[in-house]
């Protein structure tokens, strides 16, 4: 910041009368002052605190030859305060500053103007690092004196200040979402110092109308961070008083009902807490079953685990009844648990496409008795589940066992056909057109389905065997018709096999009679088109 020095002060002019001050007077007092300096013992002159050579000097006392600047450095030479603050930054101008008409000439407000912002700048920074409110609060005074273009450069530190912190909080909310902040579940309640220590409510609300949508910043920073604790760590007290800190700024912002809506429920979680903190010996089994349930719908999300796989689980052992016969200070505990299960068939769906295990969670987090609006919501959730599931069946679940999602690679291939026309003369003719199919399956579908085929093709061989042996040595029947004789009740035997082995597994065969309802070729079959190829 270039030094301010006033030529009238330091030609000690400003007792004289201004319209006296001509060049000869300003030479007098420029001879003088030089002499005065060349008399020194280091050939400086004495200003403010600080010394200034002769060429500062000169530099100086040149811009009295503009004329139209002389009155505002005798002015200003003539109100020591204002001065003072332009010259080395003390702050007591401040003290009952009260502008006068000088303030009214635009040409003297252009001339201070680029002089006040770098020293505003300077006090602005400092009195918000030190908490001098009062100060702050004083500062704004000074803005009769501050040409528009220059309000940046005025509020340029403490805008920058102000944004670092915004960072530093947005990249502590990261690492919490993330896991790799060094918080942990002993050390996170230090955050609330943290927060008060950057954001102090007095400093922040002392400052003008500039710093208004920087207040905004801080809001919804300090949100989302109470968020992440929310989501990752057990300090309910934490998101509370961060909202509650938050919620002090004087801030004109769009999401404040969303801030106060947020108070709320962690006003809400603290005191469900406390509750369980005070029937501990009740609630505490449900509250580490809900962690429980936490982890593992972590699990589905990344794939790492089957819905149906934690769905046996939970109705193993969730004990719905159990739950709902807890007293009304459990109320909260139910509503968490049946979140929590809602949130697993959200994921299972989304993550996984399970859309029965979904609906299935969500069965089990109606039966938990929580508010009618939540379980209002549950029931919507379970219906525009099933209305998918009937808009897209045979798709989304596999149509052979109606309970898994289809594997990709484990599809059932068929063809299908249909008659383009068929004629008998000069010669049997048929033509048709086809189409290959893949239909969805489930590898234990498939798994079943292939199985059986496999076992069953050794029934028949082995019974065809047999009769050619029993044939062989029999003197009037020939070996052939023992053969076939043994083939058929093998063939019986194979079906029946597999039948009973689909049947225990609860899945569909593969036969035509079964392909041709599957949703996928519904439609065709009911348009002529056929399992069977067409033959002349």
């Amino acid at each position: 910041m270039a030094t301010y020095i006033n030529p009238v002060e330091i030609l000690e002019l400003q007792d004289a009368d201004l319209a006296a001050i001509d060049s000869s007077v300003i030479k007098k007092a420029k001879r003088k002052l030089f002499a005065d300096i060349d008399l020194s013992d280091d050939g400086t002159c004495p200003y403010k605190g600080a010394t200034l050579s002769k060429n500062e000097c000169e530099a100086a006392i040149d811009k009295m030859e503009d004329g139209a600047l002389l009155p505002f450095f005798h002015y200003l030479a003539r109100n020591g305060r204002f001065n003072n603050y332009l010259a080395s930054g003390d702050e007591a101008w401040f003290e009952g500053l009260a502008p006068d008409d000088m303030i009214a000439e635009t040409a003297f407000i252009r001339f201070v103007s680029p002089l006040l912002a770098p020293r505003l700048d300077r006090s602005y920074f400092k009195a918000f690092v030190d908490g001098n409110v009062t100060l702050l609060a004083a500062l704004p005074k000074a803005n009769a004196y501050l040409h528009p273009s220059d309000t940046d450069n005025a509020y340029r530190s403490l805008t920058r200040e102000i944004q670092t912190r915004i960072e530093a909080t947005d990249a502590l909310k990261e690492a919490i979402n993330s896991e790799k902040s060094t918080y942990q579940e002993g050390t996170i309640l230090e955050v609330r110092a943290l927060v008060e220590q950057q954001y102090p409510i007095a400093a922040l609300n002392a400052l003008p109308m500039y710093f208004q949508s920087q207040r905004g910043k801080i809001a919804d920073a300090l949100n989302y961070l109470q968020l992440a604790i929310w989501e990752h760590f057990e300090a309910p007290s934490l998101p509370m008083q961060i909202l509650e800190h938050l919620l002090q700024l004087q801030m004109d912002s769009a999401s404040k009902p969303t801030f106060e809506s947020n108070l709320q429920l962690a006003r809400k979680k603290h005191q469900s807490w406390a509750t369980a903190q005070e029937h501990a010996p009740v609630l505490g089994p449900w509250i580490e079953r809900i962690k429980d349930l936490k982890a593992k719908l972590k699990l589905i999300e990344d794939k790492t685990t089957q819905p149906d796989v934690v769905l046996a689980d939970l109705r193993q052992a969730a004990q719905v009844a159990a739950l709902n016969n807890l007293p009304a200070f459990a109320d909260d505990t139910r509503s968490q648990f049946a979140s929590v299960v809602r949130g697993i068939a959200i994921a299972s769906w989304n993550a996984q496409d399970d859309i029965r295990s979904a609906i299935s969670f969500l069965e089990i987090a109606m039966q938990i008795h929580v508010g009618p609006e939540q379980k209002q919501n549950y029931l919507k959730d379970k219906s525009d589940l099933e209305a998918i599931e009937k808009k897209h069946r045979g798709i989304i679940v596999c149509y052979f066992c109606d309970k898994n999602p289809p594997t990709k690679g484990c599809e059932y291939h068929t063809t299908i056909y249909k008659e383009t026309s068929r004629s008998y003369f000069p010669q049997r003719k048929v033509e048709f057109q086809y189409i290959e199919s893949q239909l969805p399956r489930c590898s234990s579908c498939k798994d079943i389905q292939d199985g059986g085929t496999d076992w069953g093709i050794f029934i028949p061989i082995a019974t065809t065997l047999l009769g050619v042996l029993i044939g062989a040595n029999m003197r009037h029947e020939p070996f052939i018709i023992g053969g076939i004789i043994g083939l058929v009740p093998g063939l019986i035997a194979s079906y029946l096999l597999r039948q009973n082995r689909l049947k225990k597994a609860g899945v569909k065969g593969t036969s035509n009679s079964v392909i041709r309802m599957h949703p996928l070729l519904e439609e065709r079959i009911a348009e002529g088109w056929s399992l069977t190829k067409p033959t002349a």
